[in-house]
């Protein structure tokens, strides 16, 4: 399969040639991560990702939302070394990577004012987990261009309504939709309480979607590019256990396997160091507003 774009009719930003020839000054940079197992955020495929996106573009204003432990905050500082950083997070938990260089703000995107930033030349990373379609309209308001979306769950997975979701007009009728994270019996009476709540405000609300093509013909309307970004390898079976098909599949990866490439020794000390996660891949994808 080549380069993924849901047949919206935009362009492809990074080729898979460019991205190869990215990777080697990228594993001299990710050997000198602060976090070595960032456990519940971006592995190595992620941070590449994020990584060749923003050293393209050369933005002079960074805004990441979503911080967790700061990794992806430190990646996005290597790839743009002259850029304003501004992070956002309403409740930080375990920052482990404090920046000098960046700004913190403890909000929502959706409630700053970005009147001071060039929306044309700002990157905006969401590692969030809130809903990307209402995250691009935040974005359309403020007239930001540029976004990376980390957590781009496939159908029937994931706690936010993502591109694809959109994309295949599936939607996001659950809070959680990945069956091995709603939690024992207790979370889950608790989290249908919520649901049914949200369904009866949902004109009004944000975080349940019933299936449509609506969302699909808007997306169309106002983007230019929606690329996947490839893993560089993956691993034999997807995040939630199956097999790269249907729903779950991707781009192809840049390397079939870990070793019998130019690089398997750099990709088989990453996955020593933090196995079987490592190479975990949800889709990242980067989009260009019109």
């Amino acid at each position: 399969m080549g380069d993924r774009s849901f047949d919206i009719g935009g362009s492809v930003f990074l080729t898979a040639e460019e991205l190869r020839e990215m990777l080697p000054k990228f594993f001299e940079i990710y050997n000198k991560r602060p976090i070595k197992i960032n456990f519940g955020g971006m592995g190595f495929n992620h941070s590449f990702a994020t990584y060749a996106v923003a050293s393209k573009l050369k933005p002079n204003t960074v805004i990441e939302s979503g911080v967790l432990r700061g990794q992806s905050t430190w990646i996005l500082e290597q790839a743009c070394p002259e850029a304003e950083i501004f992070c956002i997070d309403p409740r930080p938990r375990a920052d482990q990577y404090i920046s000098d260089r960046a700004t913190y703000i403890r909000d929502d995107f959706s409630l700053v004012d970005w009147t001071n930033c060039d929306p044309r030349n700002t990157l905006c990373f969401f590692d969030d987990h809130q809903n990307s379609y209402t995250r691009l309209m935040d974005m359309k308001w403020w007239g930001f261009v540029h976004a990376i979306f980390e957590d781009n769950f496939p159908c029937g997975e994931g706690d936010c309504y993502s591109l694809r979701h959109v994309l295949s007009g599936f939607g996001h009728p659950r809070m959680q939709m990945s069956t091995n994270a709603r939690g024992r019996l207790w979370k889950r009476m608790r989290t249908k309480l919520k649901e049914d709540f949200l369904w009866s405000f949902y004109p009004r609300q944000q975080v349940l979607r019933k299936p449509n093509a609506v969302d699909r013909i808007g997306f169309k309307r106002n983007v230019s590019i929606y690329q996947e970004l490839p893993p560089v390898v993956r691993y034999q079976s997807n995040n939630w256990g199956g097999k790269w098909e249907g729903q779950y599949d991707s781009v192809a990866p840049l390397y079939a396997e870990i070793g019998a490439n130019e690089h398997a020794i750099s990709l088989e000390r990453i996955d020593e160091e933090d196995p079987d996660r490592a190479f975990k891949y949800s889709y990242i994808c980067y989009v260009r507003l019109i």
